[in-house]
């Protein structure tokens, strides 16, 4: 399965030293960092050969780009030379040259201690070791707890949406839920799945109405005229953390937890909370792999198709979807 990462997570490096000779005073000291892009540019990373949760000596990657194209592939990781240094709670260094790091690849220079083995405290879940599902927890596509939704019995909050209740979607008016899913993040831990917020008006004079929490990877439907300038199309879908705009669109980073709550439907669907037009649960490997055991279990035991064939099985998106530069220039225009 490959992972979705952004260029700024991904980059080469020029030379890798080891100050110190023992715990707790090792350093390993990076340098020579070049991201492949920014935030806005998506990358594809695999894991193959002894695939396992935790990146591990042994395993080979490869890295794609948006449109297929391999960039780069090779063994993973190159941490021996580096007294186990070479990967941590939230980097990689692969024997090609390249750096994985969650947190972000914001300077020429990453310095990674033994202690710890994080470049920052904030990322990362602190056990000294990189999962693939911390990189997946990236693209977790919901909405966050308290949100409200239009429904066959007018507004309600979505903590109070069941199995079976009716939802109104843009396509296909009154649909009945198929799945209820909730995910409990620890943003002290995670802090770039903090929330962003679309404060009222954002998007236009009414839309919404009122202030909207969503995951930072939730797809936003946005129309008019940008959307035919900036991608010759009617309508389409961007990520809300494209949209931010430090004001009227914002990452709530004040925030220390956030519960996220997924609501499916037989389609892909597009429903209204506050006149926001939005998606419902896309059932991508990606966001699947990021559940909780017991609640993908139980999206499995409704949808049994998703667990033979995965992603293969998924419905298609309900309006294409913008991303990278493209989906970056909205945000500007918010």
């Amino acid at each position: 399965m490959a992972v979705q990462i952004t260029g700024n997570m991904i980059g080469t490096y020029g030379s890798a030293s080891l100050n110190g000779t023992n715990p707790p005073n090792l350093e390993l000291t990076v340098s020579g960092i070049t991201p492949l892009g920014t935030s806005d540019d998506i990358y594809y990373l695999e894991v193959y050969q002894n695939p396992s949760d935790t990146f591990t000596n042994g395993q080979f990657w490869r890295l794609t780009d948006a449109d297929g194209n391999v960039i780069m592939e090779g063994l993973n990781p190159d941490n021996n030379n580096y007294q186990n240094m070479g990967a941590g709670d939230e980097h990689v260094l692969f024997q090609n040259g390249y750096i994985l790091d969650i947190s972000g690849l914001d300077g020429s220079t990453m310095v990674y201690t033994s202690a710890d083995e994080i470049a920052d405290p904030g990322s990362g879940n602190n056990d000294g070791e990189l999962q693939v599902s911390e990189v997946e927890n990236a693209m977790v596509i919901c909405f966050a707890a308290g949100s409200v939704l239009r429904t066959a019995a007018g507004a309600r909050p979505i903590d109070d949406i069941a199995v079976g209740d009716l939802v109104w979607t843009a396509d296909h008016g009154l649909q009945p839920v198929r799945w209820v899913g909730t995910s409990k993040i620890d943003l002290t831990r995670t802090p770039d799945l903090a929330p962003i917020e679309i404060l009222r008006g954002a998007l236009d004079r009414h839309v919404p109405r009122h202030p909207v929490l969503v995951s930072p990877q939730h797809r936003v439907l946005i129309t008019g005229y940008l959307v035919q300038l900036y991608a010759a199309l009617e309508e389409a879908l961007v990520p809300a953390r494209c949209l931010v705009n430090g004001e009227t669109i914002r990452q709530r980073s004040d925030l220390i937890e956030v519960t996220y709550v997924h609501l499916m439907f037989d389609r892909h669907e597009l429903l209204d909370s506050g006149g926001l037009i939005s998606e419902s649960f896309f059932p991508g490997a990606t966001a699947v792999g990021v559940l909780e055991e017991s609640t993908r279990d139980e999206l499995f035991r409704i949808f049994p198709v998703l667990r033979l064939f995965g992603e293969a099985a998924a419905v298609p998106l309900a309006r294409p979807e913008i991303r990278g530069r493209a989906a970056a220039l909205f945000g500007r225009a918010a």
